[in-house]
């Protein structure tokens, strides 16, 4: 695609230098050739997520991936490696409510209150 307007392009550039400009109208684009299309400006480049599994086996990679999955009975505890379930269960034994720590929840409290940090319901 670009291949047949770079060698007509380049070679009107190169012609072009040195051809009366002044130095510092040397570095700008030539007023009478449109700018190439597709390029992007330095502000627009998007930021490149990498993903980091370093240490676990399972659980979100940082970057909307997975790191991995565990096989069932087992589940993904919060720090990123799998678990048997009844960890999960052990995590919820003294909570009301909230998260179990393998992405699932120990329970909901009632209308008109709220899961406190330590998993209890309070008013």
């Amino acid at each position: 695609m670009f291949k047949g307007l770079l060698g007509p392009m380049a070679m009107l550039l190169f012609s072009c230098l040195g051809c009366g400009f002044e130095a510092e109208e040397r570095r700008e684009w030539p007023h009478n050739l449109p700018r190439p299309s597709g390029h992007l400006k330095a502000d627009s480049v998007p930021d490149i997520c990498v993903p980091d599994c370093s240490g676990v086996e399972c659980g979100d990679d940082g970057c909307g991936g997975s790191c991995g999955l565990c096989d069932h009975p087992e589940a993904c505890y919060v720090e990123g490696y799998c678990v048997p379930q009844s960890v999960c269960l052990e995590t919820c034994s003294h909570k009301e409510c909230g998260g179990d720590d393998c992405g699932g929840v120990c329970g909901a409290c009632p209308s008109g209150q709220e899961c406190d940090e330590k998993g209890q319901c309070v008013d």
